[in-house]
């Protein structure tokens, strides 16, 4: 994961507008268990790819995870404004209580 790391981050330093680059990173950083450094690629991913949910519920795993319950509650809601059944999910996966 480490490899894939130090990559991710080559490609989102010379390529800032590869949302993929960023899910990745982030992606990667949740499995290493790294949460509050995969936010801010999440949230990265989430913003370039604005209608696709997947950077959104990573981002809420990682929330839920560090105890942000605000800002899961806000993603939430932003995935819940365009991906209803996603959303869903999301509630379902964290606990958020409606």
């Amino acid at each position: 994961v480490d490899d894939a790391i130090a990559e991710y981050e080559r490609v989102v330093q010379t390529s800032p507008k590869n949302d993929r680059a960023w899910y990745g990173l982030g992606l990667c950083l949740c499995e290493k268990g790294e949460w509050e450094r995969a936010v801010a690629p999440l949230k990265e991913a989430a913003t370039q790819q604005y209608f696709n949910p997947h950077a959104g519920y990573q981002l809420c795993l990682a929330y839920r995870r560090l105890g942000r319950m605000d800002e899961l509650r806000a993603e939430y809601e932003r995935v819940k404004s365009f991906e209803p059944k996603f959303a869903e999910q999301i509630r379902r996966d964290t606990g958020l209580a409606d």
